[in-house]
């Protein structure tokens, strides 16, 4: 068993050195079967092999060839067998930043590998580390980002981190966390469909509640509908932000007068009305 075991080493490294040569240093984008292909592969690797061999090549390559890495790392990550919440900010930030690229692929297969890194994460400070990331991306810590497009991949990603593995009850502290940065993102933005997003991916967060709903998100959910810049596709999504995903609680709403997405829906489509409000 011993000789097997230090056999298994030698040729684990000498395969692994060989699939980053050709599935992630390639100067060509490497085809996604080559990845299925080694999941046997990247299911034994330790922390001391993705930690020391693995990890710095693929932050290398996302630094020098996001567009050819990039449409493999999600699998790569989704892959290993390993917890990655050590290495969770140090391959977010490349990751982030790929998020708000000019390429519309480069965008969706970000979006893809951010999700996979949540899945690989069980720790919440991990966890939270990213979505702070994130946020701070959104709101400009690479520089302001005036491309709408680049906005809606941002808040796309921040979705996805929801995907993540942290159990109870620091899973609800989470959630309640990012809903803190989703409120800023409601109150200051004014575009259509970045507020769509916004509601969308603060969606896939509050469907992790498992206790009381902030006060702040209640707030805002009550106030959105009212709002001058918001439309009515955008009033739409309120009422869908609101609805059983939430967990909402009888006692939640009676604290929150109007936030029942029933009584919306009762009020815009009353035949007494002289208008419709969305």
């Amino acid at each position: 068993v011993k000789k097997n075991d230090e056999l298994l080493q030698t040729v684990k490294k000498s395969m692994l050195d060989s699939f980053i040569k050709i599935a992630v240093s390639a100067k060509v984008k490497p085809d996604n079967y080559l990845v299925e292909q080694c999941k046997s592969l990247l299911k034994i690797l330790t922390h001391d092999d993705f930690k020391g061999i693995l990890l710095p090549a693929l932050l290398r390559a996302i630094l020098r060839n996001p567009e050819i890495i990039l449409t493999s790392i999600g699998h790569i990550l989704g892959s290993v067998s390993l917890d990655l919440s050590a290495y969770a900010v140090e391959l977010g930030k490349p990751i982030a930043t790929c998020l708000h690229s000019s390429e519309d692929a480069i965008r969706d297969h970000s979006a893809f590998a951010t999700e996979s890194l949540a899945k690989q994460c069980s720790e919440a400070s991990a966890v939270r580390a990213l979505v702070n990331l994130y946020f701070g991306v959104l709101q400009g810590s690479d520089g302001k980002l005036t491309v709408t497009s680049h906005k809606i991949s941002m808040l796309q990603g921040i979705g996805h981190l929801s995907k993540h593995c942290v159990l109870s009850p620091n899973d609800h502290r989470l959630s309640c966390d990012a809903s803190d940065h989703f409120v800023k993102v409601l109150e200051s933005e004014v575009h259509e469909g970045t507020l769509n997003q916004a509601l969308a991916s603060l969606s896939l967060w509050a469907a992790r509640f498992l206790g009381p709903v902030p006060k702040s998100l209640m707030d805002i959910l009550k106030k959105g509908m009212t709002l001058k810049t918001s439309t009515p596709i955008v009033r739409t999504n309120y009422i869908r932000s609101s609805d059983c995903r939430f967990s909402l609680r009888p006692r939640d709403l009676r604290r929150h007068e109007g936030l029942s997405p029933t009584r919306w829906q009762r009020r815009t489509i009353s035949p007494r009305s002289k208008r419709k409000t969305f």
